[in-house]
C-alpha cells in the first residue's frame, strides 16, 4: 500500500513538472532565462530551446529549398514570367513554351508575343532561350540573366506610325528599364528582322548572327552573316553591320554587304517620329546589276558597276527609301544590255551589219534614282566601243 502511494505521488509530480515545463516553454526564452533557478538550469533550458529553434530552422530551410527547386515548373511561375514579359516589352498575349532549369541555367523553348500601340514591334518570336538563373533569383534580390542566348529570333519591327506621338512612344519602349531583371547582352544565332509596309519601303535581315548590348541609354547592335534586303537590293550578304539606337533615333555606323564579289557599304542616320527621315551615303564597288535592280529587269540588263551616292526617304512613306547613285564603269566593270530591250531589238532591224543581241558597255557613266516603285536613269553616257554610244534619260515603272 505504501508502495502504491509513492507511485501515485511520483506520477502526480511528473505530470505537474510536465505541465510546468510546457507553460514555461510557452512564455519565451527571456522568461526562462530570467526565472531560472541556477546556471545549470539556465544552460539546460537554453540548450533545449536552441535545439528546438535549430530543428525549426532546418525544416523551414528544407521547405524553402523544395519550393525554390520546384517553382520553375509551377503554373504560378509561368504566369509571373508571362506577365513580366508583357509588362517589360509592352506586348500582349504572351505564350511560353516549356520552362526547365538545369543547375544555374534556365531554358525556355519558345516565346510568342504580339505587339501593342506602345511596343516597338508588331510581333516577336524567340526559340530556345537560355539565360542564367540562380536558385533564389527574383525571390531574393534581382534576377541577373547574364548573357541571354536565343537560337532563332523573329521580329516584325515598327518603321514609324500614323502619328508622331504614338511613334515616339513605341520607340521609347526600347529604352525602358526592366524591373527585377538584368542582363549583360542578347545573342541570337539566327536573327530575322522585318520592317516596312509596302514594296517601296519594305526591308529585312535574314539568318544573321546578332549581338545586342545595352550601354546606358542606348543599344549597340552588331550583325554578322545572313542577308540584307531593302527595296530593290536583293539578299546581299552581310559581312558586318553596326547599329546604334538612342533617344535621337537609329544610326548605322558601319555596314558592309557583298554580292558575287561586289561590295556595297553605307552609313546612315534615321530619326524618330511617324515618318522617320533618313540620310546617308553609299559606295559600290563592282556590284552586280541584278542586286541593284528589280527582278523584272534582269532579262535585259546585267553586269557589274561601281559608284557612290546618297540614301534618303522614309521607311513609312509612299516614296519609301530613295537611292541616288552616280554609277561608272571602272576597270573590270561591264554593263550588258540584251535585245529584249526594245531599243536594241529595233536597232537589230535597221542595222543589218551589226549584232545587238548582246551589247557590252565598258566605258561611261549614268545616274540612277530609285524610289516610289520608279527607276529613273539619267545622264546616260555609255560606250560599247565603236558599236554604240548610248545617251539620254529613261524612266521605268
Amino acid at each position: 500500500r505504501l508502495h502504491r502511494a509513492m507511485n501515485t505521488k511520483e506520477e502526480k509530480r511528473a505530470a505537474f513538472n510536465e505541465q510546468m515545463n510546457g507553460w514555461v516553454s510557452r512564455q519565451g526564452l527571456w522568461f526562462q532565462l530570467r526565472h531560472a533557478a541556477d546556471s545549470q538550469t539556465i544552460m539546460g533550458r537554453v540548450a533545449r530551446v536552441g535545439m528546438r529553434l535549430a530543428i525549426l530552422l532546418i525544416l523551414i530551410a528544407l521547405v524553402f529549398w523544395f519550393y525554390l527547386v520546384r517553382r520553375v515548373e509551377s503554373e504560378s511561375f509561368r504566369e509571373d514570367i508571362q506577365t513580366s514579359i508583357e509588362k517589360a516589352l509592352k506586348g500582349s498575349d504572351c505564350e511560353l513554351g516549356l520552362i526547365r532549369k538545369n543547375r544555374d541555367v534556365a531554358n525556355i523553348t519558345s516565346i510568342e508575343l504580339k505587339g501593342t500601340e506602345a511596343s516597338f514591334f508588331h510581333s516577336l518570336s524567340a526559340r530556345q532561350i537560355r539565360l542564367n538563373m540562380k536558385l533564389a533569383d527574383s525571390v531574393i534580390g534581382q534576377w541577373n540573366g547574364g548573357g541571354v542566348s536565343v537560337n532563332v529570333l523573329d521580329m516584325f519591327v515598327k518603321a514609324g506610325g500614323s502619328e508622331d506621338a504614338s511613334a515616339a512612344e513605341s520607340f521609347s519602349a526600347l529604352f525602358d528599364e526592366y524591373s527585377g531583371f538584368a542582363f549583360e547582352r542578347i545573342e541570337a544565332d539566327k536573327a530575322n528582322i522585318r520592317w516596312g509596309y509596302s514594296a517601296s519601303n519594305r526591308g529585312s535581315i535574314k539568318g544573321s548572327y546578332m549581338t545586342a548590348v545595352r550601354d546606358g541609354s542606348s543599344w549597340r547592335v552588331e550583325l554578322r552573316g545572313g542577308t540584307f534586303s531593302q527595296n530593290w537590293l536583293n539578299d546581299l550578304k552581310i559581312e558586318k553591320m553596326v547599329v546604334v539606337c538612342d533617344d535621337d533615333g537609329l544610326q548605322i555606323k558601319e555596314a558592309e554587304l557583298h554580292s558575287e564579289g561586289g561590295t556595297l557599304s553605307f552609313k546612315l542616320n534615321m530619326g524618330s517620329g511617324g515618318q522617320p527621315q533618313m540620310s546617308g551615303i553609299v559606295t559600290l564597288k563592282s556590284m552586280p546589276m541584278k542586286s541593284l535592280l528589280p527582278t523584272r529587269y534582269h532579262d535585259w540588263i546585267e553586269g557589274v558597276i561601281s559608284g557612290q551616292g546618297t540614301i534618303s526617304g522614309s521607311t513609312n512613306s509612299q516614296e519609301g527609301i530613295v537611292m541616288d547613285l552616280d554609277l561608272s564603269l571602272d576597270d573590270g566593270d561591264v554593263m550588258v544590255l540584251r535585245d529584249t530591250l526594245p531599243l536594241l531589238s529595233a536597232l537589230s532591224v535597221v542595222d543589218l551589219y551589226n549584232s545587238y543581241r548582246k551589247v557590252l558597255f565598258t566605258e561611261g557613266s549614268c545616274h540612277i534614282r530609285t524610289g516610289g516603285n520608279l527607276l529613273q536613269i539619267s545622264k546616260i553616257d555609255l560606250r560599247a566601243g565603236d558599236l554604240l554610244h548610248l545617251g539620254g534619260d529613261v524612266n521605268v515603272r
